[in-house]
């Protein structure tokens, strides 16, 4: 399997010859709405504000 890799490794890739490079502006709009975990970031956050609330009355 090693050998099959090898014919590739140091390959120059020059682009499509018929497609025009996408600016990577555009691509991140592509990808933008996928999230790998969704829900994450609102789980974070309502831990963040558990959090807080436990410290303000340990605080108090």
């Amino acid at each position: 399997m090693k050998e099959s890799y090898e014919k590739i490794v140091d390959y120059d890739w020059k682009g499509s010859p018929t497609r025009i490079r996408m600016p990577l502006g555009e691509r991140a709009k592509i990808f933008m709405p996928f999230a790998a975990l969704k829900g994450f970031a609102e789980l974070i956050k309502k831990t963040e504000e558990e959090a807080e609330q436990k410290f303000e009355r340990i605080k108090k």
